[in-house]
């Protein structure tokens, strides 16, 4: 999952042809490594890098979400309860 999401990523890094805060939010929640760099290079004030990324690094990304939500199916646990509690 972490190659498709990487790709995804960069996939739509390239199709906002303007970046601004909520596309960063967009692009970092996809796949949280990448997202992150993509954020600490970008033209944004220092501050609101740092909100960015500390906002993404709470959740934790799409592609965490996928990956934690298949073990907790698989463990017959409620992914609902999960994403709420994430929240």
């Amino acid at each position: 999952m972490g190659e498709f999401s990487s790709i995804l990523l960069h996939l739509f890094a390239e199709l906002f042809a303007k970046q601004n805060i909520i596309s960063y939010y967009i692009l970092g929640s996809i796949e949280i490594t990448n997202g992150i760099q993509l954020i600490a290079k970008s033209t944004l004030s220092e501050i609101d890098k740092y909100r960015t990324i500390l906002t993404l690094l709470s959740f934790g990304g799409v592609c965490g979400f996928v990956q934690t939500a298949s073990m907790i199916h698989s463990a017959k646990l409620s992914v609902w309860k999960y994403l709420l509690t994430k929240l």
